[in-house]
């Protein structure tokens, strides 16, 4: 999941691959790695991190010792660092390769896009006899930043 996360198939960074892939991650840290806390008073990790930590390739565990210290995983510091180690490592060939682009984007044609799919309905039709609650969520996470969503406020609209 960490070399796809930083070094995406499709040559691209996409916030939906990623986002998925850190809740992924997420998942992992809170189901598999139940020992808590993640990092001892002494700045070591627990056994069991570290463990798992060992046993990722060595262009990997940058990546997932900033996960695991709950620091903040700036994508491009984590490709810089994993291409420095490839070369370290004599995987030329993969520390060549061209750092991951952003996901190309036009927003005049993707608000075109949505303007036509919309449904050919008045903005204030709704079934009669309904009732729209506005429901403001809070998603917290007692794990820190191992929730992919943690923190994210949410409004969500329930039609009765």
């Amino acid at each position: 999941m960490i070399a796809t996360y930083l070094d995406p198939p499709s040559g691209r960074l996409h916030s939906k691959l990623q986002m998925l892939l850190k809740a992924w991650i997420s998942y992992f840290f809170v189901y598999t790695l139940r020992n808590r806390p993640a990092v001892l008073p002494t700045g070591d990790l627990e056994a069991e991190h570290a463990q798992v930590l060992r046993s990722l390739r060595p262009e990997n565990q940058p990546f997932f010792d900033a996960f695991a210290r709950d620091e903040s995983c700036d994508t491009s510091k984590h490709l810089m660092r994993r291409k420095e180690i490839l070369e370290k490592l004599g995987k030329y060939e993969e520390a060549r390769r061209p750092l991951p682009l952003p996901a190309p984007g036009n927003p005049a044609l993707r608000a075109k896009l949505r303007e036509a799919n919309r449904p050919n309905t008045p903005t204030n039709q709704t079934r009669p006899y309904s009732t729209t609650v506005c429901v403001w969520v809070h998603l917290a996470s007692g794990y820190g930043r191992h929730s992919a969503f943690s923190g994210y406020d949410a409004v969500c609209f329930i039609l009765l």
